[in-house]
């Protein structure tokens, strides 16, 4: 870990990256950026209240090349997401697979590299990832427009070979989780005709919801309990 004394709440974005995440781990801030191209290397910085900035260099990735674009990373194809004890990296692999590892917060790792599914769409990486309070949940593209989520338990392990495939026809999705209810947030283009993967709203955009107490929900009852909470640009 290095110390930036002199430079408090300052450090150096790499000149091909951009931070991925953000948090708050104890009593301190946490963001992890990278530097590199199909070969990534995640450091992860530590912000204390004074403004004092610590690296933790994290272990490298290769990662795909189908966002990269003349030197300049457009979309970069791996995420993070921190627990009390671990930080998660999952990413899009050379291979199209969707692969992870687990390290502390020292750097040092604690889960090796492992592949969650062998079969990922080639242009897209996993888009988030989120610790639920007990879990690691991932979300990714395993077809041109289906939303998935993998589930990686607190120490590591893939809670199943299958991954959940939660709509399909999702894309952008947010978790967020209090008072043991937890909630995901996605862009829905399946019934107004508007154009996938676009990076503004079109028409056809709808903002779909959807709640629940915990996965096993989920899987009992996989196709009800959405709710269309916005409309934006409806074709009529």
């Amino acid at each position: 870990m290095a110390e930036q004394p002199d430079s408090p709440g300052v450090f150096k974005r790499p000149r091909y990256g951009k931070p991925i995440a953000a948090g708050v781990h104890g009593e301190n801030y946490v963001v992890v950026d990278y530097s590199g191209h199909t070969t990534a290397k995640p450091v992860l910085h530590t912000i204390s209240d004074a403004g004092a900035v610590a690296d933790t260099p994290l272990p490298q990735i290769a990662t795909t090349r189908a966002s990269v674009d003349s030197g300049d990373q457009l979309s970069f194809p791996a995420v993070v997401a921190f627990s009390p004890d671990r930080v998660l990296l999952a990413w899009h692999s050379e291979a199209d697979a969707l692969e992870f590892l687990q390290t502390g917060y020292d750097g040092h790792p604690v889960q090796g590299q492992t592949v969650i599914d062998p079969k990922v769409v080639q242009s897209s990486g996993p888009s988030r990832a989120y610790w639920n309070g007990s879990e690691f949940e991932i979300a990714y593209s395993r077809g041109p427009s289906d939303l998935s989520i993998a589930r990686i338990t607190a120490d590591g392990t893939a809670v199943s070979t299958t991954p959940f495939v939660l709509t399909s026809h999702g894309y952008d999705p947010e978790f967020a989780t209090a008072s043991g209810a937890q909630i995901i947030v996605w862009r829905d283009e399946s019934a107004r005709g508007g154009l996938v993967n676009s990076p503004v709203p079109l028409p056809g955009f709808d903002i779909m919801a959807r709640t629940f107490a915990g996965f096993d929900s989920l899987l009992a009852a996989p196709d009800s309990g959405e709710s269309d909470l916005v409309v934006r640009n409806r074709a009529d």
